[in-house]
């Protein structure tokens, strides 16, 4: 398998299912935005960072910064350390089941690394691929709202150590593909 044509086609299929389509200049604007917190992964309890922002009637343009983290032991000569990172950026669709209650879906592209070092080694691993969105949000009131939302995907990963290593396909969903968020509404003037 060629690894580099798979990876290039896997990123532009991402890239094709979560752009926007660029129009003419009377496009209404949209001022709507949104940030929240959200709780991912049944096992562990991780919290992303939400953002979204309205691109047409009921459609939202969506970045989620995941799991970041540092952790440095032993400082010096023997010391070991690892870095890691998540994203998610997608759209999201909503449609109105009653004056509280909205069904979202839509395509998220995903990408999570991460940097690993000891004494006597050095590696990265990679992963990217694609989800699909599929939840509920409840309205509270007029600027907040909770939501359920399970994103099932279909992700490649490597790991780079003295070249590519341990090349995978996954598919399906895990506990970490759960999230409940809380969201904060408002209006950019």
């Amino acid at each position: 398998m060629d690894f580099k044509n798979i990876f290039l086609k896997t990123l532009f299929l991402s890239l094709l299912f979560t752009s926007n389509s660029l129009s003419a200049q009377d496009q209404p604007k949209f001022n709507k935005q949104e940030i929240g917190l959200q709780l991912v992964g049944l096992d562990n309890f991780d919290f992303d960072f939400l953002y979204k922002k309205q691109v047409k009637q009921n459609a939202y343009r969506r970045i989620g910064l995941a799991f970041a983290s540092l952790n440095v032991h032993n400082v010096g000569d023997n010391g070991n350390g690892n870095f890691s990172v998540g994203i998610n950026i997608g759209r999201e669709n909503r449609k109105s089941i009653n004056d509280k209650l909205n069904f979202v879906h839509g395509v998220s592209w995903l990408l999570n690394s991460s940097l690993n070092t000891s004494e006597n080694n050095t590696f990265s691993a990679f992963s990217t691929g694609v989800g699909y969105l599929l939840g509920v949000h409840y309205q509270l009131n007029e600027s907040f709202y909770i939501g359920a939302e399970i994103i099932p995907s279909l992700t490649t990963s490597f790991v780079i150590n003295d070249g590519f290593d341990n090349l995978s396909f996954n598919a399906g969903f895990n506990s970490r593909s759960v999230g409940l968020s809380i969201v904060y509404k408002f209006e950019k003037t």
